[in-house]
């Protein structure tokens, strides 16, 4: 008798052992894996409010969180004065009209058309997305990191990772998230070792030679510049850190750059915004189909000063707006949640063959989520 209970207490126990280090939601709906991500498109955990969003990497001693705007374009209008969206000029139009009626004759008559040449648009200034920059973060410690676990929670649209510091007790958990009531990203690390957080946080782009990074304000971060060359649309990004009770945080002012600084502290959160200069209502002939609106710094800095130094208040009304817009809807495969493997195992494991409900089943569940 004794053998019949013990085999499944056992995967109980284990079962939920795995839930509480990992903190895993127990519906099953999330994304794990055992080591930070390397590679940015395979690996980089994403999160977003429909016009912010960010790919979290989770690293330990040194983390990105990349920075993506939705309106933040290279060339166009703002970098080429006559840039015509790959539109004819009017006076092309009689030609055009020539080319056009021998293209339909040629059709008709043995159904082949040597080329489009004449209806073709050129791509010239066309540009594309740009990435808005990242922030990055360096967790002063000499410890090595051991139970390390990073995680997408699906269920509350929150990106965590966690880990122990050396061969102690204290966990770091960390959880990053883009929040569309806030209208802004949030970075939050906290620890329960007793001298706190030692955490320097920096901005940067690739597009050094047209941003310039520097302190707002005594606790915030300005990173400033245009998406291509020094006429491209012009962008910013704004974070706030604040420390929690017995730590301190402050924005430090370094030639040509400058960081947010943590000491002591047993929580830090940073709180980011941003913006560019597009407008749709300036695509019109009245604004010569510039797009370009007004600065939008005055706008972002007031939105970030409103937002309340409350963190529990912010993930609250995040998961909440999540919850009412994901968790409507249910999907029954008849899978197992597997809280044993990681899901990039999973997916090496995965053959078509056999299926997997459990990793159908997720896969659905995270393209509702994007």
């Amino acid at each position: 008798m004794i053998l019949q209970v013990v085999p499944p207490l056992i995967v109980y126990i284990a079962t939920a052992a795995a839930l509480q280090i990992r903190g895993l939601p127990s519906s099953g709906r999330a994304l794990w894996y055992t080591k930070p991500a390397d590679n940015w498109l395979r690996e980089y955990l994403p999160v977003g409010n429909g016009f912010m969003g960010g790919m979290v990497q989770g690293g330990v001693e040194r983390d990105e969180l990349q920075l993506n705007l939705e309106s933040l374009w290279t060339e166009g209008p703002f970098e080429y004065p006559d840039y015509t969206g790959g539109n004819k000029d009017e006076d092309e139009a009689p030609a055009i009209a020539d080319a056009l009626a021998g293209y339909r004759a040629g059709t008709f008559a043995n159904g082949t058309i040597a080329d489009l040449d004449a209806l073709s648009a050129t791509d010239i200034g066309y540009g594309s997305y740009a990435s808005a920059g990242s922030l990055f973060a360096l967790h002063n410690t000499s410890a090595s990191s051991e139970n390390y676990t990073r995680w997408l929670d699906l269920d509350d649209g929150v990106a965590r990772s966690s880990c122990v510091e050396g061969n102690s007790s204290y966990q770091r958990p960390r959880e990053v998230f883009c929040s569309f009531p806030a209208r802004a990203c949030v970075y939050h690390t906290s620890t329960d070792h007793p001298v706190g957080l030692s955490t320097s946080y920096s901005l940067w782009s690739e597009r050094v030679n047209v941003t310039s990074v520097s302190c707002h304000d005594d606790t915030t971060l300005k990173l400033r510049g245009h998406a291509g060359l020094e006429d491209g649309m012009v962008y910013e990004l704004l974070a706030r850190i604040w420390a929690g009770a017995g730590g301190s945080a402050s924005c430090v002012s370094t030639p040509g750059n400058a960081t947010l600084e943590a000491t002591n502290a047993p929580e830090v959160t940073v709180v980011l915004v941003g913006d560019t200069e597009y407008s749709i209502d300036a695509g019109d002939a009245v604004h010569n189909f510039s797009f370009a609106g007004p600065d939008t710094h005055s706008e972002l800095a007031e939105g970030l000063a409103a937002i309340p130094r409350d963190y529990a208040a912010l993930l609250d009304d995040h998961v909440q707006d999540v919850s009412d817009g994901l968790h409507k809807f249910s999907l029954d495969l008849g899978q197992t949640a597997d809280f044993e493997t990681p899901t990039d195992e999973l997916v090496t494991a995965y053959n078509w063959t056999d299926g997997n409900p459990y990793l159908e089943w997720l896969l659905f569940q995270y393209g509702r989520y994007m």
